[in-house]
């Protein structure tokens, strides 16, 4: 079977789309290794190889990480590599918006963006470098999907049968689909958070930002993790700040290009707007960063992370929390991660949602989703930000019924990731 279905792809993809040697997708030798990887150059391509898969009865595997995951079954599969779509379809400054493919990586988008006088945002940690995955794996992008007139849910999506399904406003039309969603009923909400179990997304849609007319930032150093709680609770409550987060030294050297002294804790501040109202902000945050008994390090005149992102070669453990025992929450997820795997983990935490919660991001070598379960499942108050394999305990019994409906009406062989379950 192995060979035939090598054979098929082969005669799809030309050579240069199929690899036999997978070792390079994995971070550590699985049990059981794929048939092969495969690379399709086009969107089209991405839906014929599943149409392949689907009529074999062949398991397909996608990752939103760098690597796959070692302790899955990938005997008899696929895996599926995005680099050759790598296509910045369209950039549109206009409406602020790009299409582009899932090979397409950050720093690409980053480019042509600013050639149009427009930013692109980056996280501050993501375990992909690319920007389609990064995105429409985000807690906040699938927060944003759920509102009919926002176009972050334009999406190619390539689906088991062969067929390309266009979500969101662009299954009416692609030109004139901006500004406007589709009225009717559609499967766009679905994609997100659901890792191709459901369909492979091919392309998605990338938010623009106009430039500000002023970016800055400050690095404080406060006494410790307590305070830094305070910090991230309490400031972007006035919406004076347009990002506030704090994590290791050595995290926040590397997004700000401060040199910062090991050990001890700080607290990074973004501003951004007309410079009259930034210079007016920083002066307000500065007389309550005094009261928590901060000291300024530093001033950055344009805030660096915005154009950097650290890329972990593990999973990223994003963990969402509220702000009571803030110190103890963090100290405890890094610990539980120390407990895992052995080693001292990196971390970042940021302000959310307004000071109503913080967003913690933990990650080290090795760390990867099944591990980060694992950890979340130690830790009674932690959500993870990495899908569960195992959906039902997040779910009624109707809205279980209802995912397995979309499931078979998409996929339904079940050939596409099936080591999630709903």
């Amino acid at each position: 079977m192995g060979e035939k279905i090598k054979e098929l792809l082969e005669r799809e993809l030309g050579k240069d789309g199929v690899v036999e040697d997978v070792d390079e997708y994995f971070p550590e030798q699985p049990a059981s290794l794929p048939v092969c990887a495969v690379r399709p150059g086009s969107y089209e391509e991405a839906a014929a190889v599943l149409k392949i898969c689907n009529y074999s009865s062949v398991k397909v595997f996608t990752t939103y990480e760098r690597y796959f995951d070692p302790v899955l079954d990938y005997s008899g599969s696929v895996i599926f590599e995005f680099s050759r779509l790598a296509a910045i379809d369209r950039l549109d400054a206009r409406n602020l918006i790009a299409h582009v493919g899932r090979g397409v990586h950050f720093k690409e988008v980053v480019e042509a963006a600013r050639a149009e006088g427009v930013d692109v945002f980056m996280p501050l940690v993501t375990p992909t470098a690319s920007i389609s995955e990064c995105y429409a794996m985000r807690h906040p992008v699938r927060e944003c999907a759920r509102y009919g007139d926002l176009n972050i849910s334009n999406m190619y999506v390539a689906l088991p049968e062969g067929l390309i399904h266009r979500t969101g406003q662009h299954a009416l039309s692609e030109e004139a689909g901006d500004c406007r969603d589709d009225p009717g009923p559609n499967l766009s909400r679905w994609y997100f958070g659901a890792p191709d179990i459901m369909g492979v997304m091919v392309r998605s849609s990338v938010y623009l930002y106009p430039r500000w007319e002023v970016r800055k930032g400050e690095v404080w150093k406060v006494r410790d993790l307590k305070v830094a709680g305070e910090v991230l609770r309490n400031v972007p409550r006035h919406e004076l700040t347009v990002e506030c987060f704090t994590g290791d030294a050595k995290s926040l050297e590397e997004l700000t290009g401060a040199g910062l002294d090991k050990g001890l804790t700080f607290v990074v501040l973004g501003y951004a707007g007309r410079e009259k109202l930034v210079n007016y902000n920083i002066r307000r945050v500065e007389k309550m960063m005094l009261k928590w008994g901060a000291e300024r390090v530093v001033t950055i005149e344009d805030e660096m992370w915005t154009r950097r992102s650290i890329f972990s070669s593990g999973s990223t453990a994003v963990i969402y929390g509220s702000y009571p025992d803030f110190r103890n929450k963090v100290v405890s997820a890094a610990g539980a991660v120390e407990d895992e795997m052995g080693k001292t983990p990196r971390y970042v935490v940021s302000s959310f949602s307004r000071g109503g919660a913080f967003v913690l991001v933990v990650w080290c070598e090795g760390l990867w989703s099944s591990r980060i379960r694992n950890i979340c499942t130690k830790l009674e108050w932690a959500f993870p930000g990495v899908p569960p394999l195992d959906a039902s305990r997040f779910y009624s019994s109707t809205e279980r019924k209802f995912l397995n409906q979309v499931k078979r009406i998409t996929d339904p062989a079940g050939i596409l990731n099936p080591c999630y379950s709903v």
